[in-house]
């Protein structure tokens, strides 16, 4: 099933997906201690993200994360409020649903960013680099100035040196630059939910 929906809504939504960006003023300290994810990370967090390609053409937008432990949601916004969608990620693929609640799906985060944008966003695994952990399923290596390398992607990321929570994570490929500013970090206790609200509709 395929529904035809505004690529250009779609893009600053897979975007802004796991992307939060912007400037920041934020004190904070580069950390160089990745670690084996051995389980999932159950977290809320808002921010802002910003996406730029090789001719420095790019998006902005504000979101917010609920990542649990089998159901992962990213509501987006403008920079004015408006909203501009919904990803969501199941155990039975992605979902992504718009502002007019058109839904169309894949069955990876990474594919569906491909299919709609022509850029290879690795949405599978920026929960895990956030939280400064590396994907089991993907080589990886960690250079010297602590940016790890993984999935083709150059992976930089900062924390509050006070409370250790992401604040900032950076990474680029091939000339895109996606940076995620994060204003609000929480660790939650994970809800009941096990499927994507919109496959109760499909």
């Amino acid at each position: 099933m395929k529904i035809n929906i505004d690529n250009s809504s779609i893009v600053v939504c897979l975007f802004s997906l796991f992307v939060l960006s912007a400037c920041s003023n934020l004190s904070s300290t580069h950390t160089a201690d990745w670690q084996v994810a051995n389980q999932n990370q159950v977290f809320i967090a808002d921010g802002r993200l910003s996406v730029k390609d090789a001719q420095n053409k790019g998006n902005f937008a504000s979101f917010h994360w609920v990542n649990g432990e089998e159901v992962q949601t990213i509501d987006v916004n403008t920079p004015l409020g408006n909203t501009v969608g919904q990803l969501c990620r199941d155990k039975n693929g992605v979902l992504a649903q718009n502002s007019q609640g058109e839904v169309f799906y894949d069955d990876s985060a990474q594919a569906l960013a491909y299919r709609l944008t022509g850029f290879s966003i690795p949405l599978d695994y920026l929960d895990l680099w956030a939280w400064g952990k590396y994907a089991t399923d993907s080589a990886h290596s960690i250079l010297p100035n602590g940016v790890l390398q993984q999935a083709g992607w150059l992976i930089q990321r900062e924390i509050n040196p006070q409370t250790k929570q992401p604040k900032r994570l950076t990474i680029n490929r091939d000339g895109i630059s996606i940076r995620l500013i994060f204003n609000n970090f929480e660790n939650i206790v994970n809800d009941n939910e096990i499927q994507c609200p919109q496959r109760k509709v499909l």
